[in-house]
């Protein structure tokens, strides 16, 4: 019997059958009930019903009643490609926005982009006050386990910023960008180990208003120096406005003033001059008040008295800025430094003037003792050093 496209055939050597859907020579192809094609050989398989008989019509009743249903004898892979189509035209349609929608969407990012602080401008704000913050992880281990960067915008303008440590004139950049006014802005963990890389610091700020009138202010480039042991200081940490936790604080502009500015080559050239008379004379009053203790012991006087002021306003000068612990340490080095030069000096007298200082007093005689043990130690004379001062004999160890 002739085989046609559309005739339905069983398998000879299978179980089941199919219709076919080609014919080349004496091999057809037949699409199973799954929607499988395969070929065979005309001897391979059997008219059941010849296209578009009754009889085809009847066993292709199944198809209509499936399409009726609403679905498909469409092969698998006709079938897949249905459905791929179908997505991406569900795609388009969904991403296809009306004037309207898209409109809403511009304003409600707005809103969010847009919160803005000038309802916190006050008349002190009109001056530029910007600064540096460190947060300690845990304050009881104060920087061991590294600290937070913060840079707090206390003033009634934007900032463009840029903050770089600094080394052998060259930075490395930390953070950069735009902060509003009256904000803080947490932009650097700083690791422990990376603490020493902060001991210089760049910061260059440019101020504005974006949204009304302003007076201009110049263009700001800082440079800080941070003595990393600051990091360390359980005292360094103190209260501030801007935060719940105690934070170390670095000035970088100050009412419109800046720490440490750049300046212009004359302004620099004259504020040196400064400088170097200010130190040349604090240098000059140290002398007067320890140049006994500071005599090479080669030219000392014979029965001569050594006077060694350890008052740290004597001593160092401005201590407001230091640790407890770091100013005892200084004069406990001062009172050594002394007695080793003087050791070998059977007889010599050193006098350590300590002020009303009852800790340095115990900690300078448990130190005599423990280090120069011969060394006699007694209160001096109370009318020519007052009542806070110590006497010391040397004797030779």
């Amino acid at each position: 019997m002739e085989i046609k496209v559309g005739d339905k055939v069983r398998f000879l050597n299978a179980t089941g059958g199919g219709v076919v859907t080609s014919v080349a020579g004496k091999r057809v192809t037949v699409e199973d009930e799954d929607g499988f094609p395969s070929d065979y050989g005309m001897n391979e398989v059997v008219v059941v019903s010849k296209a578009g008989d009754d009889v085809m019509s009847r066993s292709t009743t199944k198809e209509a009643v499936a399409v009726a249903a609403g679905e498909t004898t469409m092969s698998v892979k006709k079938r897949m490609q249905a459905m791929a189509e179908e997505e991406e035209n569900e795609v388009e349609t969904t991403n296809v926005k009306t004037t309207e929608e898209v409109a809403t969407e511009k304003e409600r990012e707005e809103e969010e982009v847009e919160i803005f602080t000038d309802d916190l401008d006050t008349e002190e704000g009109e001056r530029l006050s910007v600064f540096l913050a460190f947060e300690s992880r845990d304050l009881d281990k104060a920087g061991t386990d590294g600290v937070v960067a913060y840079l707090v915008n206390d003033s009634n303008y934007d900032l463009m910023y840029i903050v770089a440590t600094t080394k052998d004139g060259k930075g490395r950049l930390q953070s950069a960008g735009k902060m509003e006014s009256h904000t803080r802005f947490e932009f650097k963990n700083i690791a422990q180990s990376e603490i020493n890389e902060w001991s210089h610091v760049s910061v260059q700020l440019i101020a504005m208003k974006p949204r009304k009138e302003y007076t201009l202010k110049r263009a700001f480039e800082v440079e800080l120096k941070i003595a990393p042991v600051r990091f360390f200081r359980r005292g360094s940490y103190v209260p501030n406005d801007f935060f719940d936790n105690d934070v170390m604080t670095v000035n970088v502009v100050n009412n419109d003033v800046p720490d440490n500015a750049v300046m212009e080559p004359e302004v620099a050239e004259k504020k040196v001059v400064e400088e170097k008379e200010t130190v040349a004379s604090v240098r000059e009053e140290r002398r007067k008040v320890t140049s006994l203790a500071r005599k090479e012991v080669g030219n000392a006087t014979a029965g001569e008295v050594i006077v060694v002021d350890l008052q740290a306003e004597k001593l160092i000068g401005d201590v407001t800025a230091m640790a407890e612990e770091d100013v005892l340490s200084m004069q406990i080095a001062e009172m050594r430094r002394v007695m080793e030069r003087n050791k070998k000096r059977d007889g010599q007298k050193i006098v350590f003037i300590e002020g009303r200082n009852e800790r340095l007093r115990k900690e300078m005689r448990y130190r005599l003792k423990m280090e120069y043990p011969t060394a006699e130690a007694e209160n001096a004379s109370q009318v020519r050093y007052g009542n806070y001062a110590t006497e010391v004999t040397v004797r030779k160890q």
